[in-house]
């Protein structure tokens, strides 16, 4: 089960005890948890939220996304369950991240082959921490997400890593 916070979900106490709700409600269940507001994943607050996950048997998602857009937390890798890792790539369009009226304008980037082979090295580097692991491309404008999983899986079966799944959404 993947939960996606919105960018208002701050770490906040209210906020706090609506996440830790969605933790507790959802057990036994594997629970993902991507956050969007950069409080969660600041100095501040990193390593406790990772310790929160690894409490809650959480796995915590790493976010791809553009550089310096205000509703973003950082791109963490860590793996925080045994069992999975995942990782979602959505782009890295500034421009339309925080103005664009659908998912498919928003998400509207095409990685390059250099951009995908630098992820795909700390991607080989974290599945070695879990069970299996996740790559998801959810920059769903046209075909694009398509086109970069396919490139993502030509790049990674240079090694042999048999618990990473690359998919498209």
């Amino acid at each position: 089960m993947l939960f996606q916070f919105a960018p208002w979900i701050s770490t906040g106490p209210r906020d706090k005890s609506h996440v830790r709700h969605c933790a507790d409600r959802m057990t036994p269940y594997l629970r993902a948890f991507e956050f969007r507001n950069a409080s969660w994943l600041d100095d501040r607050h990193r390593e406790s939220t990772l310790a929160f996950e690894r409490e809650h048997g959480l796995v915590h998602v790493v976010m791809d996304a553009p550089e310096g857009v205000p509703n973003r937390a950082h791109t963490v890798w860590e793996a925080t369950s045994p069992e999975l890792v995942i990782v979602r790539l959505h782009g890295r369009n500034a421009k339309t991240w925080s103005g664009s009226t659908t998912a498919a304008g928003r998400f509207n980037y095409d990685y390059t082959a250099r951009e995908l082979e630098e992820i795909a090295v700390p991607v080989r580097e974290i599945a070695k921490r879990a069970g299996r692991t996740h790559v998801v491309f959810n920059n769903c404008f046209e075909d694009a997400a398509q086109r970069n999983a396919h490139s993502m899986i030509r790049i990674l079966q240079q090694e042999r890593f048999e618990s990473i799944r690359v998919v498209h959404l």
